[in-house]
């Protein structure tokens, strides 16, 4: 999936996860966000602050990025979601192609 944001957007940016190619309760779930910039420099990005569980029962996530999160210069970004169950059993989503987020100038 390609995102595509103007530097500096501050939009919510919804993603439905899915495991098998279908939703799954996260309720008990903590979710966080792993953003890679084009370089490979990792920012995690915290539960409760930018990343946060939209409708847990469904596996929707919201992602609120700040102004400073998306700049021109690390574009294209990856990103995936890291959620750990009630066991501590860390998955990540999607598992297998990371989301793409390019960057376009203001």
């Amino acid at each position: 999936m390609d995102v595509i944001l103007v530097a500096g957007q501050t939009r919510y940016l919804d993603f439905q996860l899915k495991n098998d190619a279908a939703n799954f309760n996260a309720s008990g779930m903590t979710v966080s966000g792993v953003l890679r910039d084009v370089a490979g420099t990792i920012q995690t990005l915290s539960s409760c602050e930018v990343v946060t569980w939209l409708w847990a029962t469904c596996s929707q996530v919201r992602y609120a990025p700040t102004s400073s999160h998306f700049e021109p210069a690390g574009t294209p970004y990856s990103l995936r979601f890291r959620v750990i169950d009630a066991s501590s059993r860390i998955n990540y989503y999607p598992s297998e192609t990371e989301l793409n987020v390019s960057v376009l100038r203001q």
